[in-house]
């Protein structure tokens, strides 16, 4: 706009151009240097005037507001579509319909339903958005309703003025998903729940059988009271419960009505969210929930996380009675509950098969969790390291050049020679080397190593203060030079620490390397252009001297990085959990579980992405409820599944994730009241999760007789594995006499049952595996191919076997390229069967145009199917029982463990290197080694004592107040001088309270101050049970500024206390230090 006036104000002058810059939707940085180069070359820099003097006008006062005008919404547009779903729109390149609805509290209903306080959308509302986009999408068909398959819940969705609701549905009409996610001014795009949907056949639901012979009445009031105590405040638009019935049995049967105030355009729903949430709310009724809640804790009550199989049959709006159950599972805060809804006449209208309940508790009972955070090293992929790097400089921080005996040194050294462009190693103590390489060389990378803990540890406790020091100055003047310097662009840091962070619980600490992180964090902020990063490796280091080298070519944007035995984990900040009573949990202890004492135990993956992680936990036993088994668990199968749980491979928000297992056999132990399948002491087939345990309680559904032809490990390895194949080769893949078949991974277990299934159906077979020694074993067993399922060359060869035509079932469990090349050699007809689902989850891109020769893919869930339609499973397990017990089936070869060896198993999974079937055995009598976790503490004790060191002011006087409101036992207080009025004072009201405040003086620099406060708590009669340290030097400069003398009051100030006051064994709080 002003080019052409600039210009014209110019007029004849010389060697002046006028060029805009300002260009709508064009990339700033882009034109920026596209206009500068154009000024450049057209002419020489020159300025209109001679140089001279310039005023230095006032900046201008801007007043920074959004001033964003936006177009309002038309009146017909303000009420189109659906009331929640919004109108849609569908992209025509690919199919994918999104809609999009903008809420607040005062749309429809939705202030009526609140969570300590705030407006959230209830998790019946996700229902009807799931089904109202699959009926606006594909259609309605009255023989064929949608059904919502599965539906997750991810994170409540505060309802804010101006939330922007989006519902994404993609798939095709054989199975859409959705996906619900919100927006603001004031955040960006969350994901809060995502669902599966199917058409169902409208055929009878099965009712909920109760056992009325004993009945108690409640008072719907009470119901509601409990919920507002819990932090769920239902308005009257949500309080459609009005009578409630609790029979023997633990089930509960309400009478409802849709709310007046909910009724206002109540048929533009096809599952109204109301009436839905009323009739979830009848779960709180049971007995199992009102257990819950008055279990020394009247504000917990449970909330939906999970749906499954949501039918709808009718108008939910003419709902009179809700029926419900809830059972426990092995996860104390999770319950699963089932839901029917009848009108008038007895007819079901609404049947929700499985509801996950999560525990959730009351906002004043849980304010510290929101808050409470821990930084916790994660197990995570090293990813793909570059091959080479640029010129890295190592400095040598031990400075002695007696590395012969270090192993890591040698590793990094032969490493970066092999793979960085060049190198260069500088001794720290060499001053004039280092300052010439930092100076006048350029590098890509400058990497400080630290010598392994024993050197450091062989020095006395004031010679590691030096050395602590020492090395913190040492780093701050290279941060000095390098920032000063002119040689090309600046080099990365990074800091290699030996042992010098806790990542595995009992891991011992290298105090003299542990402050470098300190610094590292200060660069982080003072110094973000040399990306400074702090790497830790194992004490002596040996045993990640490869990753170590991967981590430096590699480029991560990771700045706190942990190596254990080529592990690779970082730092992240999560939750810490904190029960009701604000308390924290305590770490786990050994202990020995008596099992001929009713003692249990489970195999539990403590830090997923380490399989030595794998530790046996005390348990305790699960009640069965009305219609579940509990088994005295004798063989585990392991499956593929539990290896990607162990090794952190499952793919995110998974449902199970924590638990390991999910068949075995073993003998029945408690019956259910409903429970007429099996007997007690009946030796069973039984799924289920968590089935790597000397108990598991289970659905009965899911429990069969095991053949007494069949051994403990035999009938532990057959059912997950031919259940798999015969329904995705039969049922899925319709595989007929004839036919060739693909088989991956055909010498694991459900390859190997995939195999059998296919020889006794009369089809031709082609399989492939990972090793050797399992394509030898395939070779032997009369298959017409055996390819490396590592290769994707089996999809030519197999071509070629077959003359072109391809094959016409293949049966998955491969990821990424390989299920594009078997897609390609699909004969026309064909079907692909997806066992893998890894490439499904991740949504990954398939291509449609390679099913145009009329071949499907399908992708097979074992596990959703079992819970969708368990008693047809039931039969169709007995059928292949049979089959196996009468020699037509072939039983798989079982390689078997016992618990103690439960790594081994994993680690044998892990390595594809097993043939057949994994199985773990456990004990039945004895005392098992394992660990458990202690009842949860509080925080502040009353026979506790607590030392604030600096707490006659400041930060340490408010702890120290804290301390006292807490109810702790006994508060000492230290300061270098005695405490003047005002400290005085509040020390006087605190001992006025009842508690005890001692004053000690002296400063803690001094060695035996610290030994006189441990000192002070010990001869009062209480126990040790938190230090404080909130006594400091200020000497704030810098880093580039840092002095010797400032880092001299400082470390002097902090080390000696550290060392002094010793965390106890007990104690609940240690801060500072």
């Amino acid at each position: 706009m002003l080019t052409q006036a600039i210009t014209e104000t110019l007029g004849t002058a010389t060697h002046h151009h006028s060029i805009g810059t300002l260009r709508r939707d064009a990339d700033d940085t882009l034109s920026f240097h596209t206009n500068l180069n154009a000024a450049t070359t057209n002419h020489p820099p020159r300025m209109p005037h001679p140089p001279g003097p310039h005023q230095v006008l006032p900046a201008a006062p801007w007043r920074h507001r959004r001033h964003w005008i936006s177009a309002k919404p038309t009146a017909a547009a303000a009420v189109a579509g659906h009331p929640l779903l919004g109108t849609g729109v569908t992209d025509p390149t690919t199919g994918i319909r999104v809609w999009e609805r903008t809420l607040g509290p005062d749309s429809l209903w939705l202030d009526h339903h609140r969570i300590d306080g705030a407006c959230v959308l209830p998790g019946a509302a996700y229902v009807e958005l799931a089904l109202a986009a699959a009926t606006e999408a594909f259609g309605a068909e009255v023989d064929r309703p949608w059904a919502v398959a599965e539906l997750l819940l991810h994170q409540l969705m505060p309802i804010r003025e101006g939330t922007v609701v989006v519902t994404r549905l993609s798939g095709a009409a054989s199975g859409p998903s959705v996906e619900i996610r919100s927006g603001s001014a004031d955040s960006g795009w969350t994901l809060h729940a995502s669902a599966a949907l199917e058409r169902l056949a409208a055929t009878a639901a099965e009712p909920i059988d109760v056992d009325e012979s004993s009945v108690t009445m409640l008072d719907a009031d009470d119901l509601y009271r409990r919920l507002r105590s819990a932090g769920q405040q239902h308005g009257p638009a949500f309080q459609g419960v009005v009578g409630l019935r609790v029979f023997g049995c633990g089930a509960a049967r309400a009478e409802v009505r849709l709310p007046v105030q909910a009724s206002q355009g109540a048929r533009r729903f096809l599952a109204h969210p109301v009436m839905l949430d009323v009739a979830v709310q009848a779960l709180g009724a049971t007995r199992l929930a009102t257990e819950l809640a008055g279990a020394g804790d009247a504000g917990t009550v449970a909330v939906p996380a999970r749906f499954s199989g949501v039918r709808v049959y009718g108008d939910v709006t003419e709902g009179v009675t809700a029926h419900a159950v809830l059972r426990p599972t092995p996860d104390p805060d999770r319950f699963v509950g089932r839901v029917v809804l009848s009108g008038a006449q007895g007819q079901t209208l609404m049947v929700i098969d499985e509801i996950d309940m999560a525990v959730l508790r009351a906002a004043a009972e849980t304010a510290l969790a929101s808050h409470a955070f821990d930084l916790r090293w994660e197990p995570i992929d090293s990813g793909h390291p570059a091959a080479e790097t640029g010129p890295v400089l190592l400095v040598d921080e031990q400075g002695v050049g007696n590395r012969g005996s270090d192993e890591l040194w040698e590793a990094v050294c032969a490493g970066l020679s092999r793979r960085a462009s060049r190198y260069r190693v500088v001794r720290a103590r060499d001053q004039t080397g280092l300052l010439d390489a930092l100076t006048h060389e350029s590098w890509h990378a400058v990497v400080l190593v630290c010598p392994p803990r024993s050197a450091d540890e062989a020095l006395a406790d004031g010679e590691q203060l030096e050395l602590a020091q020492s090395r913190t100055l040492f780093v701050a003047g290279m941060v000095k030079t390098l920032s000063q310097r002119d040689v090309g662009s600046g080099p990365r840091l990074w800091i290699v620490t030996r042992g010098a962070q806790q990542v595995s619980f009992g891991e011992s600490v290298t105090l003299a390397q542990s402050t470098l992180r300190g610094i590292a964090r200060v660069l982080a902020f003072e110094h973000p252009e040399l990306a400074t990063t702090i790497i830790d490796v194992e004490a002596e280091g040996s045993g990640s001297a490869g990753a170590l080298v991967d981590e430096l070519c590699a480029e991560s944007s990771h700045d706190e990085v942990a190596l254990r035995d080529g592990q690779r984990y970082v730092h992240r900040l999560v939750p810490v959990a904190v029960s009701a009573q604000s308390e924290f949990p305590v770490e786990r202890r050994p202990v020995r579980v008596d099992l001929d004492s009713g003692g249990a135990v489970r195999l539990q993956i403590d830090q997923p992405g380490r399989l030595d992680a794998l530790a046996v936990h005390a348990m305790r036993h699960v009640p069965p409820a009305a219609d579940q088994v509990e088994i005295r668990v004798v063989a585990a199968g392991v499956s593929a599944g539990d290896v990607l749980k162990a090794t952190g491979g499952y793919p995110t928000g998974a449902d199970g994730a924590a638990v390991l297992g999910s068949e075995c056999v073993g003998y029945v132990t408690r019956l259910g009241a409903a429970v007429d399948s099996v007997r007690i002491g009946q030796r069973v087939i039984a799924f289920g999760p968590g089935t790597v345990a000397s108990h598991v309680t289970t659905s009965a559904d899911f429990v069969v007789p095991a053949p007494e032809a069949l051994s403990d490990h035999e009938a532990a390895a057959v059912g997950i594995a031919y259940l798999t194949a015969w329904h995705g080769l039969c049922e899925v893949g319709r595989l007929s006499a004839g036919e060739r078949v693909l088989i991956h991974s055909a010498a694991g277990d459900v390859g190997l049952a995939a195999l059998w299934i296919a020889k006794a159906t009369g089809a031709r077979i082609y399989a492939t595996a990972s090793s050797a020694v399992q394509r030898k074993m395939l070779a032997q067993l009369d298959v017409e191919y055996v390819g490396d399922s590592s290769s994707r060359e089996f999809a030519d060869e197999i071509r070629v076997a077959t003359d072109g035509q391809g094959v016409d079932v293949i049966l998955n469990s491969l990821a990424g390229e390989a299920i594009r090349r078997g897609l390609q050699m699909l004969a026309p007809g064909g079907r692909f069967v997806d066992l893998g689902r890894s490439d499904v989850c991740a949504d990954a891109q398939l291509g449609l145009a390679l099913l145009a020769r009329s071949a499907s893919f399908a992708v097979v869930d074992l596990d959703l199917n079992l819970r969708l339609r368990p008693r047809r499973y039931r039969e169709l397990l007995q059928k292949l029982l049979h089959q196996l017990v009468a020699g037509q089936l072939r039983m798989l070869p079982v390689t078997a463990f016992s618990l103690d060896h439960a790594v081994d198993a994993f680690e044998l999974m892990a390595s594809d290197a097993h043939v057949g079937k994994v199985v773990i055995s456990m004990p039945s009598t004895g005392r098992i080694a394992a660990l458990a976790q202690p009842p949860a503490q509080p925080l502040v004790r009353r026979d506790g004592g607590y030392i604030v060191v600096g707490g006659m002011g400041g930060l340490g006087l408010v702890v120290a107040r804290w301390l006292v409101a807490q109810g702790a036992g006994l508060v000492v207080l230290n300061g270098r001088s005695v405490p003047n009025a005002d400290v005085g004072a509040a020390i006087a009201a605190m001992n006025a309270a009842g508690i005890r405040v001692q004053v000690i003086t002296g400063d803690i620099a001094q060695p035996d101050t610290a030994a006189r406060l441990v000192a002070a708590v010990e001869q009062a009669g209480a126990r040790p049970a938190g230090v404080v340290h909130s006594a400091m030097v200020l000497a704030d400069e810098i880093v580039s500024n840092m002095s010797e003398s400032a880092a001299q009051r400082v470390f002097a100030r902090r080390w000696p206390a550290t060392g002094g006051c010793t965390r106890p064994p007990r104690t609940s709080i240690w801060i500072g230090g």
